[in-house]
């Protein structure tokens, strides 16, 4: 599977330069990547694409596989063409970490993604199956894009029309219930 990842990452190579180029569009953000990458470079394999780094705000495409749980990457929302693959011993870890970590987007495409996906507690957005990208929830499948990110998928939801609406709660206790 590493080799086909590292196949994957030189095909970016086929893109116009220029598109490359816009891949990070603010210099805080490139700082914060390097910085996150950097941080995994001891206790991880790291594989990158292709493209000139520093050239605009672009920093090449990269896989890191098993960051450790307190590295920055697990700790912080990274805005970049970055993603981690961890290995975990069974899908209950899985899970576990899953819930932990509250992400934004989370696609399930295990074989029981059904099952699987009623047990998690804390996500933004759950893309279930094989054939549920975050491409589709972000512009087809009429989901919101206004998610909570850095881990507040534990207290708070996305955005929705629940938002806008005022709810008032009302209670009335008889004599004999007080």
């Amino acid at each position: 599977a590493i080799q086909e990842i590292k196949k994957d990452l030189k095909s970016v190579s086929k893109l116009n330069s220029n598109e490359l180029n816009k891949s990070i569009s603010i210099f805080h953000g490139l700082e914060k990547i390097k910085n996150q990458v950097q941080d995994s470079e001891s206790n991880s394999e790291i594989f990158q694409g292709i493209g000139e780094e520093g050239k605009g705000f672009f920093y090449p495409p990269t896989v890191v596989v098993n960051p450790n749980e307190d590295s920055k990457l697990m700790q912080e929302e990274t805005f970049g063409p970055i993603v981690c693959i961890m290995k975990v011993k069974d899908e209950e870890e899985a899970l576990q970490i899953t819930n932990e970590y509250a992400p934004e987007h989370l696609i399930i495409a295990t074989e029981n993604c059904d099952e699987f996906a009623s047990r998690v507690t804390h996500a933004g957005s759950v893309f279930i199956g094989n054939f549920t990208p975050e491409s589709a929830g972000d512009y087809a499948s009429g989901t919101n894009h206004t998610l909570p990110t850095n881990g507040f998928a534990t207290a708070y939801s996305g955005v929705s029309l629940d938002s806008f609406v005022k709810n008032i709660t009302y209670q009335k206790i008889s004599e004999k219930g007080i």
